[in-house]
């Protein structure tokens, strides 16, 4: 199976080229904060067979997207600003992906996290 996460901004408007593309069972990733309406592109992504997920940036709260951990089936947690190589790792992160742990088994997903010491 594939995890392909979309580093776009509105990719409602190219989620489908990805979707045409991949088999039922995929994971496909978009950030929230890159889309006005991201459960809609969510629901395209269940409609299409595969499996919703978020990654959250550094500086999202689980506030923003809590109501999105209900329907996606999992979460990746960067510790890096996106698209910025040469960052060291965001030590304050660590507090989100320990509320994220707590919260899986509740709402549902899975949890995973962009992991590097240093990204160059």
């Amino acid at each position: 199976m594939l995890d392909v996460h979309l580093m776009i901004e509105h990719p409602n408007n190219n989620v489908q080229l990805f979707l045409n593309y991949l088999r039922p069972g995929d994971t496909v990733y978009i950030h929230p904060e890159a889309e006005y309406h991201p459960s809609t592109t969510l629901q395209k992504i269940i409609d299409a067979g595969m499996i919703p997920g978020i990654a959250i940036n550094p500086g999202t709260s689980i506030e923003t997207v809590y109501e999105m951990l209900r329907i996606v089936k999992k979460v990746l947690t960067m510790t890096v600003n996106p698209g910025n190589a040469g960052q060291l790792y965001m030590t304050y992160v660590e507090k989100k992906i320990k509320r994220l742990l707590k919260l899986k088994d509740e709402m549902g997903f899975k949890t995973y996290w962009d992991w590097c010491m240093y990204c160059g």
